[in-house]
């Protein structure tokens, strides 16, 4: 199954169930390949429920920019 297939499917089956009066809220949470971030980034962590360490996301970013550059450059 393709991915446009199954986006088609989903967003059908999401017509099909109206009745449940889903709400959905986006949060724009992004840290950078270096693991800097917004003034507003502290605000719109704390409405993820759940426990999160601004400096362990910060680190987590940076090692993952680390694995992605090893796995490039050898």
């Amino acid at each position: 199954m393709t991915l446009h297939s199954m986006l088609h499917n989903s967003s059908s089956n999401n017509n099909n169930n109206n009745n449940n009066n889903v709400k959905t809220k986006v949060i724009p949470v992004i840290i950078c390949a270096t693991g800097t971030i917004s003034k507003s980034f502290r605000k719109y962590v704390s409405n993820i429920p759940g426990n999160h360490e601004v400096k362990e996301l910060q680190k987590t970013a940076i090692l993952g920019t680390a694995h992605i550059l090893q796995k490039v450059l050898t």
